[in-house]
């Protein structure tokens, strides 16, 4: 289902995500002339969101404003935060100024004080990706426990959900091999991580599996085919074979 506000993703059952590709003219409406879908009271619905950090602007705060609006109405459990939460050169600490600016200023809505899930994207890798993580140690909402890691949300009639949040960036020679703008990627193992991925979707008991990262596996999009094609090289026939649903 479609509006000009929100795309929706049923989960084939319950659980729901709400993914905030907001047109800039969208973003400008009034709050009031948003409708929101119907759910079930037995739902767990949470809004995934990248690209995030643009320190106010370009149109960041009425989308912050919106996911506020959206977590406060439809009862938001928690932000998935797939990666470049800091454009443009990442953060050098967990005291960067950018903390503030990019995200505790601009995220400040009472309903948007819930837990966010959170996970690097290249933007990340430009700076201090272990910052990114040790933030957890900051923030009360921030949840970074690894670079890859996994999380399970259960409906009220206890459908169970296999959320699995991966780090995109060093799965991509791109990254890999340029160690002076992206220090961090090359330190990575990606087989280490991949096989990580095969492991828990295959031990998973959980109804539904959805796996989520910075970098799209395929895209209607202008930047380089070349990203997409080590991800379909490497990674879709993994998701393809453990029964990953979105």
């Amino acid at each position: 289902m479609k509006n000009n506000n929100l795309t929706l993703a049923v989960c084939r059952s319950s659980f729901i995500i709400l993914s905030l590709m907001i047109l800039i003219t969208a973003c400008k409406e009034k709050e009031s002339a948003i409708q929101l879908p119907e759910v079930s009271e037995s739902a767990v619905n949470f809004i995934v969101a990248n690209d995030l950090g643009r320190n106010g602007y370009y149109e960041q705060k009425p989308i912050a404003q919106l996911m506020g609006y959206t977590a406060e109405n439809m009862d938001v459990e928690m932000i998935a935060a797939a990666g470049d939460v800091h454009h443009f050169e990442g953060v050098a600490s967990v005291n960067d100024p950018l903390w503030m600016t990019n995200y505790e200023l601009i995220y400040s809505h009472p309903e948007l004080m819930i837990e966010w899930n959170v996970i690097c994207g290249n933007h990340e890798y430009r700076g201090n990706t272990q910052a990114i993580l040790d933030y957890a140690k900051v923030s009360r909402r921030w949840n970074a426990p690894a670079r890859y890691y996994t999380k399970v949300m259960t409906t009220d009639n206890d459908t169970a959900c296999l959320l699995v949040f991966i780090d995109t960036t060093p799965l991509m020679n791109k990254y890999r091999n340029d160690s002076i703008s992206y220090p961090d990627a090359y330190k990575q193992d990606a087989t280490v991580q991949l096989q990580w991925i095969d492991s828990v979707l295959t031990c998973s008991a959980e109804k539904w599996k959805i796996v989520i990262g910075h970098h799209p596996v395929y895209a209607g999009t202008e930047k380089e085919e070349s990203e997409r094609a080590e991800l379909q090289a490497h990674l879709a026939p993994l998701l393809e074979r453990r029964g990953v649903d979105i």
